[in-house]
C-alpha cells in the first residue's frame, strides 16, 4: 500500500511512482487512486552518450498540500508530478517492506492504486555504476538550479533535452520584459548587391541585371512598393507585440500626400522584378521592389496576369492587399536623408506571428547567398505562394515619394522595428503556444515543445484552466481522458462522478446514460440475464468448478462466466475484509470481497511472470478491480453485484468486469492462462480458510 519505485520501461522511459495507503479516503472523496507517476523518455542522444546521473526526489509538504516527486537527469529536472495522496494519516514514502537496488521486485509501488502488483525484473538494459552506487540523502529535497549560461531563466540541460540548443526556449535575453528587435540588411547579411537574383538578358527568359536599384518609389497611380522582412527569430519568443514601426529614409521629401502601408495578400507573395530597376530584393532579411516595370512572369510586353486580382499588378484592395491599412504617415513630415516612420496598427500579434512562421525554400539562394522565400519558377504560371506575404506601400496622390532601398549605405536602409514582451527570465516565452510559458513548463515537468504533453486532448495551459494535470491524461482516474471529458462529454475532468449519482462518468457513457444528469442512469438488472445455470440460496461451502460440466457445457472454468449476488450493504469504515464469493486458491482463483472503506474488491489470480525464473507460472498474475460504494447505494437497500469473466479474447488475454446495479464500475484485462478457478472449492457468504 505504501511504496516508491523508479523503473526503466518501454519505450526507453524512466518511470517514477509513489503510492500511499489512503485508498479508502481517496476513493470516498472521488479523487482517484493514491498514485503519483512521473515519466521521462530518454532521447537517442542520451542513450548513446554513456553514463547518465539519475536522481529521484520526494517532497512531503503538509497534509493539506500535494506531495511532489521528480526525476532528475544529469542535474536537470526531467519530469515532475504532484498529487495529494495523503489527505489523512502520516505522510510516508516507504512502507514496511524492504526494497531493492537494481534487482527484481514482485510488487513495484502501485498495489494501492487498484491495479494489482506490478512485477519488475532486474535492471538489464544497461549497466549500473556500482562504484558510485545508490546514494540516499535524508531530509533533502534536491531541486537542482542547473547551469543557465544564457541567463534566460531555464536550466541549460533542460533546454538541450527538449530543444537541442539554448536559443529556442526562454526568450532572447534575460529579464522577460519589453525588448526591441530591429530587422534590416546590415553587415550580418551576406552581400548588398542582391537586388537581382540571377543574370540574363532583359526579358529573355532570365531576370534583368541592369545594376543595383537604390530606390523604392511610391505614389497612387504608377508606383507601388513591395517589402518583406524576415522576423523568424521572433517565433515563440514573445507573448505580446507592443509596437511595429516601418522605418524608411526619404530621398526627395515631397510636400503633399501620404504613404500608407497594407498587409499584402499571401496570393501575391511570390513576386520578382522584371527589368530596369523594377527590382525585387529577395533574401534573409527582406524583399523589396517597386512595381512598375515588373514582367509579371508571362512574357513582355503583354504578360498574362498572375496577381490575386487577375490584373497586371497588385492594385485591388481587399484582394491583392488588405483593404484596411496597417498605418500611414503624411509626406510633409519627411526630410531628405532622414527617418520616415510608419507606425503599424491592428492585430500586431497575429501579423508578426504569421511572418515569423514563414519558411524559406530549400536549396534556393540569392546572389548574396541568402535564403529565398519563393522559388524561381522560370516564368511559369500560376505564381507560387510564400508564407511571408509582406507589406504593400501606396501613396495618396500623384507625388512620388522616393525612399532609399537596401542598396543604399547601411544607415539609410529600410528597417522594421518590433517592440515585444519577451519570455526570458520572466517566464513569458511560450515556444509551443500552449498557454504555459517555457519557465512554467520547466517547473511543471511538461514538454515545452509539445503543446499537449500528456496527449489527452487538452493543451498544457488549458489543463491549468480546468484544474487538471498536464502530465496525466486522466486526472480523476475515471477511465476518460481529460480532453474527452472537456471536449466531447462536457463532464468534470477532476471528478470521477460528475453528476454525483453513484456511477462513474466512463461507465455511464459505456452504458448509454448521461453522466451530467443525476436522474439518468442505466436501467439494467440481473433479471435481464434470464435463468441462471446454477444458483445457491444459503451461505455455504461450494464445490470446485475445476473441469466441471454444467448446463450442457464441459470444463466450464475455461469458458466465459458471470456470477451475481444481491446484498443490502452497511457502511464499512474499517475491519477485516468480508467474503461474498470465492473459488479456487491463491495461485489460481477468484474472490469478491467487501472491504474497509465500503469497497467491493474483485480479484482473480493465475498465470504470470516469475521474476526469479523469468518464466510464466501460476500465482504470479493478479487482476484487481475495486469500487467504493457511495452513500446513496449503501442507504438505498439491495444492491446487485456481478463479476464477469471474458475468457476468449482474440489476442489470448482475458477481460474482467465488476458490475453494480447493472453498471460496469470497473474493468481490467489480463493474461492469466484462461482459467478463473483452481482445483480448490469455494464459498458463498462465508470464509473458507
Amino acid at each position: 500500500g505504501i511504496g516508491f519505485a523508479i523503473c526503466y520501461e518501454h519505450p526507453n522511459t524512466l518511470v517514477l511512482r509513489a503510492t500511499s495507503n489512503r485508498q479508502n479516503d481517496m476513493a470516498a472523496a472521488g479523487s482517484g487512486p493514491p498514485l503519483i507517476s512521473a515519466s521521462a523518455q530518454l532521447t537517442q542522444e542520451q542513450i548513446d552518450a554513456g553514463e547518465l546521473e539519475l536522481a529521484w526526489t520526494w517532497q512531503s509538504n503538509t497534509r493539506e498540500e500535494e506531495q511532489v516527486i521528480s526525476i532528475i537527469i544529469d542535474g536537470a529536472v526531467a519530469a515532475t508530478a504532484s498529487k495529494a495522496i495523503y489527505p489523512t494519516g502520516t505522510i510516508d514514502w516507504s512502507g514496511s517492506n524492504g526494497g531493492s537496488f537494481g534487482g527484481a521486485s514482485t510488487a513495484v509501488a502501485v498495489n494501492a492504486a487498484g491495479t494489482g502488483n506490478l512485477i519488475a525484473r532486474a535492471f538489464q538494459s544497461g549497466t549500473i555504476n556500482l562504484e558510485t552506487g545508490l546514494a540516499f540523502y535524508v531530509d533533502t529535497n534536491w531541486v537542482p538550479a542547473g547551469a543557465d549560461t544564457d541567463e534566460d531563466g531555464l536550466d541549460d540541460g533542460w533546454e538541450l533535452r527538449y530543444a537541442g540548443d539554448l536559443a529556442t526556449l526562454g526568450g532572447k535575453t534575460a529579464g522577460g520584459g519589453e525588448e526591441t528587435a530591429v530587422f534590416k540588411n546590415d553587415d550580418s547579411y551576406n552581400g548588398n548587391h542582391d537586388t537581382f537574383l540571377r543574370n540574363g538578358s532583359a526579358f529573355g527568359g532570365g531576370m534583368s541585371n541592369f545594376g543595383s536599384c537604390p530606390t523604392i518609389e511610391v505614389n497612387r497611380d504608377s508606383r507601388i512598393g513591395l517589402m518583406r522582412f524576415d522576423v523568424s527569430s521572433l517565433a515563440g519568443q514573445f507573448t505580446g507585440i507592443e509596437s511595429v514601426t516601418l522605418r524608411l529614409y526619404s530621398q526627395n521629401a515631397p510636400a503633399t500626400g501620404y504613404v500608407a502601408a497594407y498587409s499584402l495578400a499571401a496570393a501575391n507573395s511570390a513576386w520578382r522584378e522584371g527589368g530596369n530597376c523594377g527590382g525585387t530584393v529577395l533574401g534573409g532579411n527582406r524583399h523589396e521592389a517597386t512595381w512598375y516595370h515588373m514582367a509579371d512572369y508571362g512574357g513582355f510586353p503583354n504578360p498574362p496576369p498572375s496577381w490575386a486580382s487577375g490584373t497586371a499588378g497588385p492594385t485591388t484592395a481587399g484582394t491583392d492587399y488588405d483593404e484596411q491599412e496597417l498605418g500611414s504617415e503624411d509626406n510633409d513630415v519627411s526630410v531628405a536623408g532622414e527617418e520616415f516612420d510608419i507606425e503599424l496598427g491592428g492585430d500586431l500579434d497575429t501579423l508578426i506571428t504569421d511572418w515569423a512562421s514563414a519558411t524559406t525554400v530549400a536549396g534556393c539562394a540569392d546572389r548574396g547567398g541568402n535564403p529565398c522565400w519563393t522559388a524561381d519558377w522560370n516564368w511559369a504560371q500560376p505564381a507560387p505562394r510564400s508564407a511571408n506575404a509582406g507589406i504593400l506601400l501606396r501613396g495618396s496622390d500623384g507625388s512620388t515619394h522616393t525612399f532609399h532601398s537596401s542598396e543604399a549605405a547601411a544607415d539609410l536602409r529600410p528597417e522594421l522595428i518590433v517592440t515585444y514582451i519577451s519570455g526570458a527570465g520572466g517566464g513569458q516565452a511560450d515556444f509551443d503556444g500552449d498557454g504555459l510559458s517555457d519557465v512554467d513548463e520547466q517547473a511543471a515537468g511538461t514538454n515545452p515543445v509539445l503543446a499537449d504533453s500528456d496527449g489527452d486532448g487538452l493543451s498544457d495551459g488549458a489543463e491549468g484552466d480546468h484544474g487538471t494535470s498536464a502530465t496525466s491524461a486522466d486526472s480523476d482516474g475515471d477511465g476518460l481522458s481529460d480532453g474527452a471529458e472537456v471536449n466531447d462529454h462536457g463532464t468534470n475532468p477532476t471528478s470521477r462522478d460528475t453528476d454525483e449519482d453513484g456511477y462513474a462518468d466512463n461507465e455511464e457513457i459505456l452504458e448509454g446514460s448521461d453522466p451530467n444528469d443525476a436522474d439518468s442512469f442505466p436501467a439494467q438488472s440481473v433479471a435481464t440475464l434470464g435463468d441462471a445455470t446454477e444458483s445457491f440460496h444459503e451461505a455455504i461451502v461450494l464445490p470446485t468448478w475445476d473441469n466441471r460440466a454444467a448446463g450442457g457445457f464441459t470444463a466450464i472454468d475455461r469458458l466465459d462466466a458471470t456470477f451475481t449476488v444481491t446484498a443490502d450493504f452497511d457502511a464499512k469504515a474499517s475491519g477485516q475484509r468480508e467474503v461474498l464469493f470465492e473459488s479456487g486458491g491463491a495461485t489460481i482463483g477468484t474472490s469478491l470481497c467487501y472491504e474497509a472503506g465500503s469497497i467491493l474488491a474483485f480479484r482473480t489470480a493465475g498465470n504470470g511472470l516469475n521474476p526469479a525464473t523469468d518464466a510464466l507460472q501460476n500465482g504470479f498474475g493478479l487482476v484487481t478491480i475495486r469500487y467504493a460504494l457511495p452513500a446513496g447505494l449503501i442507504d438505498g437497500g439491495d444492491v446487485e453485484v456481478g463479476i464477469v469473466f471474458d475468457m476468449e479474447n482474440e489476442d489470448g488475454t482475458q477481460s474482467y468486469r465488476l458490475i453494480v446495479d447493472g453498471v460496469t464500475v470497473g474493468s481490467a484485462d489480463g493474461a492469466l492462462n484462461n482459467d478463473w478457478t483452481g482445483s480448490n472449492g469455494g464459498g458463498f457468504g462465508i470464509a473458507t480458510g
